[in-house]
């Protein structure tokens, strides 16, 4: 993929006749958890794995940001790649609920391989579908770009739906609110209401079953907070470095909170994720990364709003997720960040 970048870009370069690479404190900083991260590695019981498993997971995001970040340019590029994710996880989803409803023949969504989760499918199915209705978003789109994107997005909802995600429904909860609070943004009483509006629709959505057994709800919770509680645990005594990268599966029953689930496991938090792991200043620098991408969301919500209803349904699915070393946050970061603010009005 890499290759494949730097070919592409020295043929543009040599095509325009102009070679310019984008340099930014957002590349730095993103620089900077990387290091963090990689140096988690070196306090773990086996560092050369620890290594091993860094460059061939969390370094590729890291890469794909970059790549992304150096290749929009304008609106043009900037479809050709949101168009281009809306048309593959379309795919995914299709094939998705084919293998749920025809194969498998099970309750909740399921694909295969890393994509087996119906939790991590319905948070991939959240970040993609504000994508998915960009034709939606914007003024003069054409009839055909509509109806494309209105059957991409009625597939996408039919997989969430499927995938019986609480976090899912909460992101979707999160988005709209999000929205509304933009476009009401100057009418105080219209806020107020919407304030009294959510705390009922949460209160609503925290006694869902979505179909699944009580027991089976209350046990993933409990095992939740038993992860989230290992997690701080680890900060509190290593808050540098954490435990290093890609140990909380082995450390998670040290540290004192009960299970009812066996196996190596995981935060189940994006965020908790990686203070425990790589401690308190790589968290610092993602909440940072997310803090300013939000900033620059909705200062481009006016032309994109898709970004900033993108980055809080994916923001609120990945704190119930371990997605932080994934592509998703890097490639949502990337588009945030490269989007031209020459398309936003004065």
């Amino acid at each position: 993929l890499l290759l494949t970048f730097v070919v592409s870009f020295l043929l543009a370069a040599l095509r325009e006749k102009k070679f310019k690479l984008r340099f930014s404190k957002i590349q730095l900083g993103l620089l900077g958890l990387g290091v963090w991260v990689f140096l988690s590695t070196l306090v773990t019981a086996n560092t050369v794995d620890s290594q091993a498993a860094f460059f061939d997971g969390y370094f590729k995001s890291l890469v794909i940001f970059v790549l992304i970040y150096q290749t929009i340019r304008d609106e043009r590029d900037y479809q050709t790649v949101v168009g281009s994710m809306s048309i593959a996880v379309f795919g995914l989803a299709v094939v998705a609920l084919f293998n749920t409803f025809f194969v498998q023949q099970v309750a909740r969504l399921e694909l295969f391989g890393a994509l087996k989760n119906s939790n991590d499918l319905a948070a991939m199915f959240i970040f993609i579908l504000p994508f998915a209705l960009r034709s939606l978003w914007r003024k003069h789109s054409s009839l055909f770009g509509i109806l494309r994107d209105l059957v991409i997005a009625t597939v996408i909802l039919a997989g969430i739906w499927k995938a019986q995600s609480r976090a899912a429904y909460l992101a979707l909860f999160c988005m709209a609110a999000v929205w509304l609070a933009y476009r009401f943004r100057k009418q105080k009483m219209v806020l107020a209401g919407g304030v009294v509006a959510a705390v009922l629709v949460l209160t609503i959505l925290s006694g869902l079953q979505l179909g699944r057994e009580s027991t089976d709800l209350e046990g993933s919770r409990q095992n939740r907070i038993g992860y989230w509680k290992a997690g701080v645990a680890m900060t509190l005594r290593n808050p540098l470095l954490g435990v290093g990268y890609g140990r909380f599966p082995y450390h998670f029953r040290e540290y004192g909170a009960s299970f009812t689930e066996y196996g190596q496991r995981t935060a189940h938090s994006s965020w908790i994720l990686l203070v425990s792991e790589a401690g308190v200043p790589a968290l610092v620098i993602f909440v940072t990364l997310f803090a300013l991408a939000f900033h620059r969301a909705w200062q481009l919500a006016g032309v994109a709003p898709e970004l900033l209803v993108a980055l809080t349904g994916y923001g609120v699915a990945m704190s119930f997720l371990s997605h932080v070393y994934t592509l998703y946050p890097y490639i949502l970061l990337a588009l945030i960040f490269s989007y031209p603010m020459k398309e936003v009005p004065k």
